[in-house]
């Protein structure tokens, strides 16, 4: 965003003020988690800026729910939507099939982020949307980018470019969470430069230029690896002289090394894309080499443990059946580094599914 919407801070404003256990925002939150939430990690109004919420309806019924502005500390921010009501949230009820625009504005500058909830037991639909972001000088328009909502991530690429009057920004919000996020800044050869940790309670949010968290990053171009034990949502943007663009935060790709064992050992490279507690990507088998789909999920069990499951659709070494492979682990954290448990495959020509064990690890080299 602007220079204004990404501000300079000082260092001392990297120090996030504790988390209050019982800021509503967390408490709402807790109720939500069977629900549709979309995250923006990044709002701008006043000050020339101008931003667009569009959210679409995509389910089979209504979308009941919660439009909630929060600003950097996590407290609520108010602003002004469709150019009357100065709110910190808004209540939505969308028919199945509909979309509902609201433009947001405010005559002081403010920036902060939005949680989309969709709420309501009975209006549960399917919901997506668009952020749209409008810059101004002297009542002409300079730029105007639409954003996504940001997925879940705890580890993540990004590219930035800091030359020719580029700048790379970024704006991480970290919802109902709280932890440290490690920055780590490479240049274009893959060469670690500089790391920094900064630490985020539940629902604050940091915008940053790349050369603000990193001072040394000004007229270069590399990179940005960020690694942390939580997830949170992130958007980088570019900024030339208030023209902004998008840019892109990679989500992290896990490979791993897969041995599944029946009667025989099957080898397979993993890769693996982790968007929330859903995983997906490919797995390689090494002979005969053919690449198949992944998919998958984390859940949290009752106790506190994690549960691991992915499923692998294959087919026998001769290419004749289909076979679906599911493996199912308990697992003490995220990270996914070593797991091992039990492997299943069903045949589609019903013939007596297989069980036996699996195990997988990363490969020498791995970045996560």
């Amino acid at each position: 965003m602007a220079t204004q919407t990404f501000m300079k801070i000082a260092a001392a404003a990297l120090i996030f003020p504790a988390a209050c256990l019982l800021h509503p925002a967390v408490l709402f939150a807790q109720a939500q988690i069977e629900t549709q939430e979309l995250v923006f990690p990044q709002m701008a109004v006043g000050g020339g800026w101008e931003s667009e919420l569009t959210i679409v309806a995509q389910g089979a019924v209504d979308s009941t729910g919660t439009i909630a502005f929060y600003g950097p500390n996590g407290g609520a921010l108010t602003v002004s939507v469709d150019g009357s009501m100065q709110v910190t949230s808004i209540s939505y009820t969308l028919p199945y099939r509909s979309s509902r625009t609201y433009k947001l504005t405010s005559d002081t500058f403010a920036r902060g982020w939005i949680l989309v909830s969709n709420n309501d037991p009975t209006n549960k639909g399917s919901i997506n949307g668009i952020l749209t972001y409008r810059f101004k000088q002297g009542g002409v328009l300079k730029s105007q980018v639409g954003v996504l909502p940001s997925r879940a991530i705890s580890k993540a690429h990004f590219p930035y470019d800091n030359t020719n009057g580029n700048k790379t920004a970024f704006a991480l919000a970290m919802y109902s969470n709280f932890g440290g996020v490690l920055f780590s800044r490479y240049d274009e050869a893959g060469h670690l430069l500089e790391s920094k940790n900064l630490f985020f309670d539940p629902f604050n949010q940091q915008a940053l230029y790349v050369d603000q968290l990193f001072q040394n990053s000004v007229n270069t171009r590399g990179f940005i690896m960020i690694n942390s034990a939580v997830s949170f949502n992130i958007l980088a943007l570019s900024d030339n002289a208030n023209n902004y663009s998008s840019t892109a935060v990679l989500p992290a790709v896990f490979e791993r090394e897969l041995n599944i064992v029946f009667t025989e050992v099957t080898t397979y490279h993993l890769r693996l894309v982790r968007e929330g507690n859903i995983l997906y990507g490919v797995a390689e088998r090494v002979v005969p080499g053919m690449t198949h789909g992944v998919s998958g999920s984390i859940i949290e069990l009752a106790n506190g443990q994690k549960s691991l499951q992915l499923t692998i659709y294959t087919t026998t070494t001769d290419g004749g059946t289909g076979l679906s492979l599911t493996l199912m682990a308990r697992v003490n954290n995220d990270a996914l580094l070593t797991v091992s448990g039990k492997a299943y495959g069903l045949f589609d020509n019903s013939t007596a599914p297989l069980t036996g064990t699996f195990s997988f690890s990363p490969p020498v080299g791995a970045q996560f």
